[in-house]
């Protein structure tokens, strides 16, 4: 078979990049114009012609807002600008009440000392509820009016009190949540303040003094003073502080309790102003307790330099 003629080569092709392209060879010659693609960054440029060199840039800095120096960003969890970082309590001693947790561990000095004055209480109550069932011959009848069930539900309050440190191991001289401690509270100082004010009672009996006088002051006392559960109170807890009371008011309609009527009569009009009246007012002496608790933990936080 003939050899093929040979073709010749084709004009230049068309311009590119700004740079004229070398002559196509033909189909059984090699295109000795061609060239590996140039680097990256570096125009294309024919043979015989050098790329243009190009100098690196820096990258340059962010820019920032007028008047606001720009500041390294710190590690993760650590506070920025230099800031100390901020204590936090352990796991497990955080409490949404505020102020000084109770305290762990309590030294046998302490523990000695709440033991014993819990004991008074439940002394004082127990001395109320016994002259009142004394006085009136029937220990269970009795606990129908609020004056001896309040003494008797706090000896009982009071003794689980004193159990409670060693229960726990000698953990805790008392639970974490004052609820109970504060329910107690609100009852007896009720049963006191009604006594001295709606029922001008008088102290001279024992049952009278330890039911209406003793025991309250001691109980308010406890909470003032003794206790350091108060320092975790819920804002919440004046409101459910009511529902014992209001247990023992559908009680009293139930069983026919006559023992106040002078004041809370169900066939009088006013009736429903003054349990509504007493209810507020039970609220209110609540928040105060609540109030007292917080002052007491935040002048001992105070006194001792802190937590």
């Amino acid at each position: 078979m003939a050899d093929s003629p040979a073709i010749p080569p084709g004009p230049p092709g068309p311009a590119a990049y700004g740079y004229p392209q070398p002559p196509r060879p033909g189909y059984d010659q090699p295109w000795a114009g061609h060239q590996a693609p140039a680097a990256y960054g570096q125009p294309y440029a024919p043979p015989g012609v050098p790329p243009q060199q190009f100098q690196a840039q820096p990258y340059p800095p962010p820019q920032q807002a007028y008047g606001h120096p720009q500041h390294a960003q710190p590690p993760y969890g650590q506070p920025p600008y230099g800031q100390p970082p901020y204590g936090q309590p352990p796991y497990g001693q955080r409490h949404w009440g505020g102020g000084e947790p109770p305290a762990e561990r309590p030294s046998p000095a302490a523990l000695v000392g709440v033991t014993c004055w819990r004991l008074v209480i439940v002394f004082a109550a127990y001395t109320g509820y016994n002259a009142f069932a004394e006085d009136t011959g029937r220990p269970i009848e009795c606990l129908k009016e609020l004056s001896p069930l309040s003494s008797f539900v706090a000896m009982f309050v009071y003794l689980a009190l004193t159990a409670y440190p060693f229960v726990t191991g000698l953990r805790r001289h008392e639970p974490r949540s004052g609820w109970l401690r504060g329910s107690t509270a609100i009852v007896l100082l009720l049963v006191a303040i009604v006594w001295a004010t709606m029922m001008s009672g008088d102290y001279e009996g024992t049952a009278s003094m330890y039911t209406h006088l003793v025991t309250p002051l001691l109980v308010l006392a406890d909470w003032v003073f003794v206790g350091r559960s108060q320092s975790t109170a819920r804002w919440w807890y004046p409101l459910t502080w009511t529902l014992p009371l209001l247990a023992y008011l559908v009680f009293m309609l139930q069983a026919d309790v006559t023992s106040y009527s002078s004041f809370l009569d169900p066939d009088s009009s006013d009736f429903l102003p003054m349990c509504l009246g007493m209810t507020a007012g039970v609220i209110a002496m609540g928040y105060a307790l609540l109030a007292i608790g917080r002052l007491k933990t935040t002048v001992s936080t105070t006194t001792t330099g802190g937590p």
